[in-house]
């Protein structure tokens, strides 16, 4: 599970900063912000409710 939640985190960070380089690079830290939340409910979510996401 946890590295599930990094693969996420990583690829989160990634699209973030590529989306605000190609935007802005001021917006870095807003996408790095709303992906920072994702991931985490997303986490949240798989850790109370593990059925959800797990790999069939």
């Amino acid at each position: 599970m946890l590295a599930k939640i990094a693969f996420s985190v990583g690829g989160t960070v990634a699209t973030g900063v590529v989306l605000g380089r190609v935007v802005k690079a001021e917006t870095d830290t807003v996408f790095l912000v709303m992906g920072f939340v994702l991931v985490t409910l997303v986490g949240l979510a798989e850790m109370i409710r593990p059925s959800r996401f797990s790999d069939s």
